[in-house]
């Protein structure tokens, strides 16, 4: 697999061409030659077609190690899931998250049981050990 930075811009730098520079596209990806990072707000109304959803999110030192060792990042949870998640962080049994979430016992140990097969725990202690890690605090 090529280094990080290479697949991160699309090829290899040069002999002498600085890291600080902008990567220059080495061949167009179909009529495109390159890509511009700009807030979604300043996007001109002419280019929306062609823009892609984007979040710059600012990572931990712990994190990016993961990513440079190829963890695969989780997709994004849902608001009620990081709820959840921070309960079990701070350590709330089964029935208070139930009784925060305004649901049944049952149905706060089905959306547990959820999330610890998506995070790959096996047991509650472990997923709130591992929320609590990640920063679900």
């Amino acid at each position: 697999m090529p280094p990080l930075s290479d697949r991160l811009r699309g090829g290899p730098r040069t002999r002498g061409e600085r890291l600080d520079e902008p990567a220059r596209p080495t061949e167009p990806v179909g009529n495109h030659v390159g890509w511009l990072f700009v807030p979604a707000e300043a996007v001109p109304e002419r280019w929306r077609s062609r823009a892609a959803p984007m979040a710059l999110v600012a990572l931990l030192p712990e994190e990016l190690s993961e990513i440079l060792d190829g963890e695969l990042a989780l997709p994004a949870l849902d608001p009620e899931d990081e709820r959840i998640l921070r309960l079990a962080a701070r350590g709330r049994p089964v029935s208070a998250i139930a009784r925060e979430l305004g649901v049944s016992m049952r149905g706060a140990q089905y959306r547990l049981a959820r999330l610890r097969r998506r995070f790959g725990a096996q047991s509650t202690s472990e997923l709130a050990v591992m929320a609590a890690r990640r920063g679900f605090k």
